[in-house]
């Protein structure tokens, strides 16, 4: 499956894959420096107010939103980077193993983005705040790291070599529920402004796609691929 993937979309010959993926960089980049402009020159987004008043008048998302950003924690998120490199490490994938804790970059980007940015956290007298929290709010760092962590994960379990198929479908399932997830329940404990979420998303996403490609150039080398790559680049030729 992963073999057929690579050469079916990652291979450098391959233009739409490589088109695709760059449209993705320049428009996600350029949102989310429109979106960090707009941010810095106001105190928030003319939405944010209304999208998270909206929100919070759906009661029955609390416990949801409770359980989705508790996964979030420091100590949940170490657990589960600690599963993902055992589990790898058990089932042969050193290279994967070796290249994981670039994830790991993501919190402390984030935190320098906050702290370039400044922007306070929704206030209790504007919405309903679960919890006062005194770092800056945009962009969200449990978003941003979800999105970089589990859509990782999520790639992983799409791409890897001889990984069981109740296996990718864990992952897929436990990975791309939280991604979709997390930016609502932040907005909905009133931990962050929707632009916080929007911000996160789009700046998670680029780094998410650096890494995979960083990692389907330097990590993924198995001769069998350069192989395919070759002989479907040769058949192109002729």
């Amino acid at each position: 499956m992963f073999e057929k993937f690579i050469v079916n979309f990652a291979i450098p010959e391959k233009k739409f894959f490589g088109t695709l993926i760059a449209v993705f960089i320049v428009l996600s980049f350029i949102f989310f420096i429109l979106l960090t402009y707009n941010i810095t020159s106001e105190r928030f987004v003319f939405w944010d107010l209304e999208i998270i008043q909206i929100l919070q008048s759906y009661t029955f998302l609390t416990v949801p939103s409770v359980v989705v950003s508790s996964f979030g924690q420091l100590s949940v998120n170490i657990l589960f980077f600690l599963l993902l490199v055992g589990f790898l490490f058990r089932r042969g994938y050193r290279r994967e193993v070796a290249f994981v804790p670039a994830i790991l970059f993501t919190p402390v980007i984030n935190v320098l983005l906050k702290e370039l940015v400044a922007r306070p956290r929704p206030e209790s007298t504007l919405l309903n705040v679960s919890d006062s929290l005194s770092r800056y709010s945009y962009p969200s760092g449990h978003v941003m790291y979800f999105v970089v962590f589990f859509g990782f994960v999520a790639f992983l379990a799409a791409s890897l070599p001889k990984l069981e198929p109740k296996w990718r479908l864990l992952w897929l399932s436990i990975s791309l529920p939280l991604i979709l997830l997390v930016g609502l329940s932040r907005v909905y404990l009133g931990e962050h402004w929707p632009s916080d979420v929007v911000g996160a998303y789009l700046f998670g996403g680029l780094y998410l796609v650096a890494l995979i490609l960083v990692y389907l150039k330097f990590v993924y080398k198995l001769p069998e691929v350069r192989d395919k790559k070759d002989q479907a680049y040769n058949s192109s030729k002729n």
